[in-house]
């Protein structure tokens, strides 16, 4: 009989070893399984970190690209200074009427004011006033590029116009070209703007490169600001199937947002013919 007992209790051992095996057998695919998961959110994770830090740190090299300045120092450029005192160029032609248009032009990522001095002066010819100028680190202008730093240049150049030579708002057409459409959006929301045109202009910075709101820290947020514009400002979105930089996508998102946010107001989107930067294309009223 006590032989039996021990076969016995050393079958139930030999039982319980088996079904422990068991258990072991199952969980281990599903911690295996776990496990691979959970290193692979880590390093999607760690990577998306990786990448807002390059953003962050790069980004403004990557989004400015201003090259050797175009032009020389000239008793015809005027040195304007932001709200953070940082100096930069404006070239100037009066409107040759005290009725008639001035335009405020924001210019693209990688030009300056010596891009555009021919065809402000056809613009002069046809009746207009115009004003270029040179973001910080652009051309002459001193500093170093930004985001902030290109708009409070606009501000600065605006309330030149409005404040010290006198003209009205309602006279002040401000027009961006590409980078300066943000710049001109963002102008239009601080400033009282009764008429922007936006020019190649791009959803957000970022989404140029991928169409998908992936990357971290976007920059230049179009898409939300147009959506704030007051309803007195005349908008006008420009583009061409031909430009290859900025798909014509943006402008239609924008310009639909524009559409659902305001309502009644004056609104147009207007295809042009010329590539990015056919200046002559850009240029014309």
């Amino acid at each position: 009989m006590i032989e039996d007992n021990k076969d016995m209790s050393i079958e139930t051992s030999d039982n319980k070893d088996q079904d422990l095996s068991t258990l072991v057998d199952g969980v281990t695919p599903h911690l295996k399984s776990s496990t691979f998961w959970g290193l692979a959110s880590l390093g999607l994770m760690i990577a998306y970190l990786l990448l807002a830090l390059f953003a962050k740190i790069e980004g403004n090299r990557l989004m400015f690209v201003p090259h050797r300045a175009g032009y020389q120092p000239s008793p015809e450029l005027i040195t304007l200074r932001n709200a953070h005192h940082q100096s930069f160029k404006v070239y100037y032609l009066a409107p040759p009427k005290e009725s008639s248009k001035v335009i405020l032009f924001s210019h693209g990522y990688n030009t300056d004011i010596a891009d555009y001095i021919s065809f402000a002066h056809q613009l002069h010819e046809l009746g207009y006033g115009v004003l270029l100028y040179d973001y910080q680190g652009f051309g002459l202008s001193s500093g170093k590029p930004s985001e902030e730093g290109c708009y409070l240049d606009a501000r600065a150049a605006f309330d030149f116009l409005v404040k010290e030579l006198e003209i009205a708002p309602q006279r002040i057409v401000v027009f961006g070209h590409s980078l300066g459409s943000a710049v001109a959006l963002d102008l239009a929301l601080h400033r009282k703007v009764y008429h922007v045109i936006l020019d190649s202009p791009f959803v957000s910075i970022f989404r140029v490169t991928t169409s998908l709101p992936i990357l971290p820290l976007d920059r230049f947020d179009n898409l939300s600001k147009v959506k704030n514009l007051p309803a007195r400002c005349k908008l006008e979105i420009r583009f061409s199937q031909e430009d290859r930089m900025i798909p014509a996508w943006h402008s239609k998102k924008l310009y639909e947002a524009a559409v659902q946010n305001r309502p009644g107001a004056v609104q147009q989107l207007v295809e042009r013919t010329g590539r990015h930067q056919d200046f002559a294309k850009i240029m014309q009223f």
